[in-house]
């Protein structure tokens, strides 16, 4: 099934919190409390805040489609990258969401695919993010995708504060040197 990777739009901000609802708490340590959980996605990642990040100038959402439907999302933000991102201009991929049945497609990596492209046009030279430190499926995949760690930092979620690892990688991959 083709994927089609667009911006988002305010009309999609149901979809964006409903995909955020169900894949959120995957990337999630074992054990984090029901109650944490839904404290988090009820405050950070229902359709208002969506709507707000869209009129955002400083975020940037794409949202891939699959026959027409939302299966998942991907948010760029221009916020301040912890000391230990280099670059000058660093950019944070904030969020990155698929459904379950789009795991493995290579949905995943288009939207990463697209966010590099679109921080290389601007001009960004560092891309970010955090990821939780007991979240495998998201460690092997960022790695696969050329990321690597440079320091962790602490993520709230409700009452819980969870160990993430800070994950960067350049925007254009920089060629092997040949020996």
């Amino acid at each position: 099934m083709p994927i089609a990777i667009t911006p988002a739009t305010l009309g999609d901000a149901a979809a964006l919190a409903d995909i955020s609802a169900i894949a959120f708490p995957l990337g999630c340590p074992p054990g984090t409390a029901a109650a944490n959980l839904h404290a988090y996605i009820g405050a950070e990642l229902n359709p208002e805040r969506f709507r707000q990040h869209l009129a955002d100038p400083s975020r940037l959402l794409l949202v891939a489609r699959a026959s027409g439907s939302v299966v998942g999302f991907l948010m760029l933000s221009q916020s301040v990258a912890p000391a230990e991102v280099d670059g000058i201009h660093p950019i944070e991929l904030q969020r990155l969401y698929v459904l379950p049945p789009f795991h493995g497609t290579g949905t995943a990596g288009a939207l990463v695919n697209r966010a590099l492209a679109i921080a290389q046009a601007m001009q960004r030279d560092t891309i970010w993010l955090s990821v939780s430190q007991q979240n495998p499926c998201g460690l092997a995949f960022y790695a696969k995708q050329g990321f690597h760690q440079v320091g962790q930092q602490q993520f709230p979620v409700g009452q819980d504060l969870h160990d993430d690892f800070i994950y960067a990688r350049p925007v254009v991959a920089v060629p092997a040197l040949s020996h």
